[in-house]
């Protein structure tokens, strides 16, 4: 059953500009891949001059991230809040993200995880259009 945004914020609360997912299109033990249309919210707070900088995306990625580790807790690492350790790797392909983009696809694959910690490949694209890749780290709240 595909998750709404309501049933993302209680999983991974933010406040509520802060939520930036908008649905689950699917997951599994491996990865997740989520969709929103936050980019174009006209109170997105990581608007910077009234666009949103593709660096911005890690944010996304890593709340898709955290996100699969909160779908999977059972018996996983990350069984509470963390944070985003590091970033590695990083790859833009463009320096804003376009407000004609109808639809942002954030993907999230889990490489590894371990007590208090977590490594994901994330990756947020528009339709076929890669615009940023990266490796983050994942780092339980103590």
């Amino acid at each position: 059953m595909p998750l709404t945004r309501k049933d993302i914020a209680r999983l991974i609360p933010h406040g509520a500009s802060m939520s930036l997912l908008d649905a689950v299109a699917g997951w599994d033990t491996d990865r997740i891949l989520c969709t929103t249309t936050s980019h174009r919210r006209g109170g997105n707070p990581l608007w910077a001059g009234g666009m949103l900088p593709s660096a911005c995306l890690i944010e996304y990625g890593a709340q898709a991230a955290a996100l699969h580790c909160a779908l999977g807790r059972q018996g996983q690492a990350l069984t509470g809040p963390a944070y985003l350790g590091s970033v590695k790797d990083a790859q833009w392909h463009s320096e804003t993200v376009n407000k004609s983009i109808d639809k942002l696809h954030i993907e999230a694959r889990c490489v590894m995880q371990q007590s208090g910690g977590a490594i994901y490949q994330i990756k947020a694209s528009a339709g076929a259009q890669p615009l940023i890749e990266a490796r983050i780290v994942l780092v339980q709240a103590v």
